[in-house]
């Protein structure tokens, strides 16, 4: 896990003081910028606004999908076109490819909890929440990751088959 650090967090209180920084300057001209956003729907307005293509990673499908339409309603808004969905959005995901979903899970299952408990040891789980999903109180608040909660929110796996 990443220590904590008194630059980019209050360690009173745990909360961030420095989400992300860049320079507008170097940007301006650049149509097929990219920058990875925290995943609120005002930073993806923002982006839109400003011409700035985005890429997200962790969210749900459900979570995506009220992203996407966020981005593509004010990037309609503000060029006065219908912008297609998703045009100025790219998506990345963690990739595991075996024969066999059991096979997967055997060999990257484990791996994949750990990375995800390393990725989220500051956020806790809200980026792989479903709009509206409220998860059962817990001690910790990792306590609920496992393979199987990340499987269903985020791991969009199938076995490879010979007819595709």
């Amino acid at each position: 896990m990443s220590p904590p650090n008194d630059e980019f967090m209050n360690m009173e209180d745990n909360t961030m003081k420095k989400k992300f920084v860049f320079c507008l300057i170097h940007i301006k001209n650049h149509t097929h910028l990219f920058i990875k956003l925290l995943m609120e729907i005002r930073s993806i307005e923002w982006a839109a606004e400003n011409n700035i293509n985005i890429i997200m990673w962790i969210p749900t499908v459900k979570a995506l999908k009220a992203k996407f339409e966020a981005y593509k309603n004010k990037r309609s808004e503000v060029t006065k076109k219908n912008i297609p969905l998703g045009e100025g959005v790219s998506l990345v995901r963690d990739m595991f490819v075996a024969d066999t979903m059991e096979e997967a899970k055997e060999k990257a299952g484990e791996h994949m909890v750990n990375y995800m408990r390393w990725v989220c040891h500051w956020r806790g789980l809200g980026n792989h929440m479903d709009p509206g999903e409220e998860l059962p109180e817990t001690k910790g608040k990792l306590d609920l990751l496992n393979y199987e909660f990340l499987h269903k929110r985020n791991m969009f796996l199938e076995p490879l088959s010979s007819d595709r």
